[in-house]
């Protein structure tokens, strides 16, 4: 494991633990937590409080990352205690006394704290130890203008079948230079692989720090588009409940679905052209940035909808102040939308992703002879 993806783990836990609020939080909840045992309510909102900011960190990537940080079980990590869930159960007990609600709410609590106060003092530990490294790491990248980028899969067949990984990576590898020159107008440099993570794949390359901060925004914007889609679906559940068969209502419903399925790579490839026109002339500019965009529309969707996911785990020192922020902007920003995504997508029965995954969950190899908006199958041989 490499030093940026230990600083990326420690800017991961601090921005959804410390600088979110949820320690401070949690240290006060535990507190108040005697003045309100008697206020049913009160205690209600406490618990529905706190589940829902673990529900949310459970469906990202922090307790894989944090299972990473600690693997020698010394320290273990708070969220494989699974609080959320012992939370989950209190919370739809509808039986339960108020004193027994109040009892086993403070122990969650308490012991919670605990683990967090334990978390945070390693956290902090390994982040000092590592920090000097992680210092001269920001001055190699500012000198060569890189950035460190992460390409996950975790897509079963991905990562199991030798077929599927390199049809994968052989699409990554075409499409990935042109983008570069798609939005930058200049040829890329030989991209070099950094690290093969294992548990999930993760290809750790060095990229052009424009390029890294587009592709990043490029998936933002997917990863919204896909939320939409799965936040429509979700609101739909209980109001479909009481169609009973009316034929007009489930077509207006699909016909939705339909246009917010449709969105997903429109807005990916309409983000693309943006970057591309915005970007500076150029000698080595690609010679069809139509197709270039429908390869990367492609390349992004399917690798959003088969549950995978990209990161920026460090960047260059910011030129104006010469220092680096723990996590940009942009990093926070993708990872809250993928973590909202995931969220939104365990919270609807299974089935519901087989549109999306017909319409986007094929990977393409990369062919660049086809129209631009089509699939990109090879063209047949004209006679």
């Amino acid at each position: 494991m490499n030093v940026e993806t230990l600083h990326d783990y420690i800017s991961n836990f601090r921005s959804q633990v410390i600088e979110s609020g949820f320690r401070r939080d949690v240290i006060d909840f535990n507190a108040s937590l005697p003045n309100i045992e008697g206020n049913i309510v009160g205690l209600r909102d406490v618990a529905q409080n706190v589940y829902s900011v673990l529900e949310h960190i459970h469906a990202g990537d922090l307790p894989e990352s944090l299972n990473r940080l600690f693997p020698n079980q010394q320290i273990k990590p708070f969220t494989a205690n699974n609080y959320h869930d012992q939370l989950k159960a209190l919370i739809d007990n509808k039986t339960v006394a108020q004193d027994a609600y109040s009892t086993q709410l403070k122990d969650i609590l308490h012991k919670l704290n605990f683990d967090l106060d334990k978390n945070v003092a390693e956290v902090d530990r390994i982040a000092e130890f590592i920090k000097p490294y992680v210092q001269v790491h920001k001055r190699q990248l500012t000198a060569t203008d890189k950035a460190v980028f992460s390409i996950i899969f975790k897509h079963k067949l991905t990562i199991t079948q030798l077929k599927e990984f390199t049809k994968t990576l052989s699409a990554w590898n075409t499409v990935l230079p042109l983008y570069h020159q798609l939005v930058t107008n200049s040829s890329p440099t030989q991209i070099e692989i950094l690290e093969v993570q294992n548990g999930s794949i993760d290809f750790v390359v060095n990229l052009d720090v424009k390029v890294a901060l587009d592709l990043a925004e490029l998936f933002k914007i997917g990863l919204i588009a896909y939320g939409s889609y799965l936040a429509q679906k979700k609101l739909l559940l209980p109001i479909a409940a009481g169609y009973f068969g009316n034929a007009k209502l489930k077509e207006l419903d699909e016909q939705k679905e339909k246009v917010l399925l449709e969105n997903i790579g429109e807005a990916v490839a309409n983000k693309a052209n943006e970057q591309h026109a915005a970007c500076e002339p150029g000698s080595s500019g690609v010679d069809n940035p139509k197709k270039v965009v429908s390869m990367i529309r492609d390349l992004v969707t399917s690798h959003i909808v088969r549950g995978n996911d990209v990161k920026i785990l460090a960047l260059p020192e910011d030129s104006k102040t010469g220092e680096a922020s723990s996590i940009s902007p942009i990093q926070k920003e993708l990872s809250e939308a993928s973590a909202n995504a995931r969220t939104a997508l365990r919270e609807l029965p299974d089935g519901s992703t087989t549109l999306l995954l017909k319409e986007y969950g094929e990977i393409h190899s990369g062919d660049t002879g086809t129209e631009g908006g089509d699939k990109h199958k090879p063209k047949k041989a004209q006679p």
